[in-house]
């Protein structure tokens, strides 16, 4: 099927989970101060051009049963082509997610900026969890839909979201600070996101904070990742000093002080609950919506 091929004219994107110690196309800016805005991601004109047969992984053979592998072009606009960084960085993050599932009980989990299903084929395992993902790549999300759907039914769902993104998306139509996540108001037991508020200027980070406040549980768990400003001569060597600035950078990459990150996320109601340190090449956060009394 010539999936990205017939939705040439809809690309929208993002890159998911970046590798470890590496974010596709920050190389870009290596040497240069922060730019104010980042350039359209290359991806995207290599893959309105594909004209692929299937966008499934060639390499493999598949069994009926079995759940296929996205292609190279798919793991690239998400996270990385490389196979062994896409597979260990689902495992990674489905496995911290386990840790701050409810136990003994079916489980409802948002994927925020879900990509090409890089975690999801690995929570696919636990019969408890359902799952709701969404993402601004549109042909992502319809391989998904495809793939998951044949296996896992309702359990499984990918809802595609046209957000304005001069980097990721260009055509994009729907403003991100005003995106309704696509779950009820507290149906959510843990919302995870890899890799998405490293590309998400301030006031779309109060409304993916908002948001998520808005879906959580009574003292249901968000994972969010982060780049901190100690990473700016990491991504940007020839930046000064960050001084007083508490968020540094633009779509490509952000980076934003943890105590500030926490602050943000107090200011709409969810409280740090732990700090589980590094995963992927990125600091992790858990937040919690406070029981109700």
């Amino acid at each position: 099927m010539k999936l990205i091929s017939k939705l040439k004219k809809r690309l929208a994107g993002k890159v998911g989970a970046p590798l470890p110690d590496h974010v596709p196309g920050v190389e870009d800016a290596a040497g240069q101060a922060v730019p104010e805005v980042a350039q359209p991601a290359h991806w995207l004109a290599v893959a309105a051009t594909d004209e692929q047969e299937d966008d499934n992984d060639q390499g493999f053979s598949y069994n009926p049963v079995e759940l296929p592998l996205p292609n190279e072009k798919l793991r690239a606009a998400v996270s990385g082509p490389d196979l062994s960084h896409f597979l260990y960085i689902g495992h990674a993050w489905a496995t911290i997610c386990a840790n701050y599932l409810p136990p003994q009980r079916q489980v409802l989990v948002l994927d925020v900026g879900c990509g090409v299903g890089k975690m999801a084929r690995s929570l696919a395992l636990n019969p408890s969890v359902h799952y709701v993902g969404f993402d601004i790549y549109l042909p992502a999300i319809m391989w998904s839909r495809r793939e998951f759907s044949r296996l896992y039914g309702e359990r499984f769902r990918f809802e595609h979201f046209d957000g304005q993104s001069a980097m990721y998306n260009p055509n994009g139509v729907v403003p991100i600070e005003t995106y309704l996540f696509p779950v009820e108001d507290s149906s959510v037991d843990l919302a995870l996101g890899a890799s998405i508020f490293t590309h998400l200027y301030e006031k779309d980070m109060k409304h993916y904070f908002a948001e998520t406040a808005r879906v959580l549980k009574p003292g249901g768990i968000a994972l969010y990742s982060i780049h901190t400003l100690d990473e700016l001569q990491t991504f940007f060597p020839q930046s000064s000093d960050p001084g007083d600035k508490k968020i540094i950078g633009n779509e490509q990459v952000m980076l934003i002080d943890r105590d500030y990150f926490i602050e943000l996320a107090r200011d709409y109601g969810l409280r740090l609950h732990e700090l589980p340190g590094r995963l992927c090449g990125q600091e992790v956060v858990a937040f919690q919506k406070p029981e109700t009394r």
